[in-house]
């Protein structure tokens, strides 16, 4: 589970032009078109005016621009490009609280979202076919939630950590998980760095983890749209939801416990506890 730089209360994160700047500066060291950073820059730009006079964004509020601009005319291939944008921005500044990701689609594009029974099948199908490497990376998306730009990030010495630390993020690795990643690492003769690699060593490209995710559709039983790194990231997202809803019901019953007990002992109209009348009546 992530943790998220703004946990303890919404206090919202200020979109200084400081901070977008150092964003898109880094999109052009990972190698991203001008062309790209240009739309990321218009979108971000977009965002400022969308923002009160603060300049802030809470929780709700990339939600809340979104059906705005639904609402103002934009088409919804507009607004995903917007929301995809703003995301990177939110990530980039450690704020993945504050991230949306539903694709608006026509409702006949719409597709069903990953189920965790789907995904079980997806690490079935991997263990059964023997691809321990597409396995780990299914497993590694859909429980810490990093993007596929953010899987060289998963190295020997995060596994032995813990942790993954991304630009103003740390993200919680499982021990579960650690231990499958370091026992895959020290069966290839991976002593450091990245634990996802080809048999010549080089960094796994992106289209190729596409590619080999997908191609355990058919064994898994799993619809081919669904078998995506973004498929992973939402389940991970409706996982943590679903977690969160859980803590917070545990959170309300056990304070009502609390109460309780102390009603029994306290209440208005409880008898007074053993010496407590006559330590009043002393005072008095």
């Amino acid at each position: 589970m992530g943790k998220n730089c703004l946990d303890a209360s919404d206090s919202g994160l200020e979109v200084s032009e400081i901070k977008m700047e150092q964003y898109l500066e880094s999109l052009s060291a990972k190698g991203k078109s001008k062309g790209t950073i240009q739309s990321y820059r218009h979108n971000l730009f977009r965002l400022c005016q969308f923002l009160s006079e603060d300049r802030k964004i809470y929780r709700e509020t990339l939600d809340t621009i979104r059906k705005e601009m639904l609402t103002k005319g934009y088409a919804a291939s507009t607004v995903n490009s917007f929301t995809s944008s703003v995301n990177g921005f939110l990530e980039f500044c450690g704020c993945r609280d504050y991230q949306v990701f539903e694709t608006l689609k026509r409702e006949k594009d719409v597709q069903p979202e990953l189920t965790r029974a789907e995904y079980l099948r997806l690490l079935s199908a991997a263990r059964m076919l023997g691809r321990e490497r597409v396995y780990l990376m299914i497993k590694v998306i859909a429980s810490t939630g990093v993007m596929l730009s953010q899987l060289p990030e998963i190295t020997v010495e995060a596994a032995h950590s813990g942790e993954i630390y991304l630009p103003g993020n740390v993200v919680h690795i499982s021990p579960v998980l650690c231990r499958e990643l370091l026992d895959y690492a020290d069966r290839h003769a991976i002593r450091t760095g990245q634990v996802f690699l080809t048999r010549t060593g080089h960094a796994i490209d992106r289209s190729n983890i596409n590619r080999e995710i997908r191609s355990l559709a058919q064994d898994a039983r799993v619809p081919q749209e669904k078998c995506t790194p973004l498929s992973l990231r939402r389940l991970y997202q409706t996982t943590q939801q679903g977690m969160q809803s859980q803590m917070e019901i545990l959170m309300n019953r056990a304070g009502d416990c609390l109460m309780e007990r102390e009603q029994r002992g306290y209440g208005w109209n409880q008898p007074e506890p053993d010496g407590i009348g006559y330590e009043w009546k002393q005072m008095g």
